[in-house]
């Protein structure tokens, strides 16, 4: 199973708990990710001061 998958699967049961993806993926995976309907999208590496303001937007 990779993650869209994954998230495709957690939203099935799921459907408002948040998520965030940490990818270190292009471009493209960012619009099939945009696609699947996850929360965020954070892209490697990042630090920590990003990826708090992410958990804080949307929480």
């Amino acid at each position: 199973m990779d993650g869209v998958e994954a998230i495709n699967q957690i939203r099935n049961v799921m459907p408002n708990i948040p998520i965030i993806v940490h990818t270190a993926f292009s471009e493209d995976e960012r619009l099939t990710l945009n696609h699947v309907k996850c929360n965020e999208i954070l892209r490697k590496p990042i630090n920590g001061d990003e990826y708090c303001e992410t958990d804080h937007a949307i929480t």
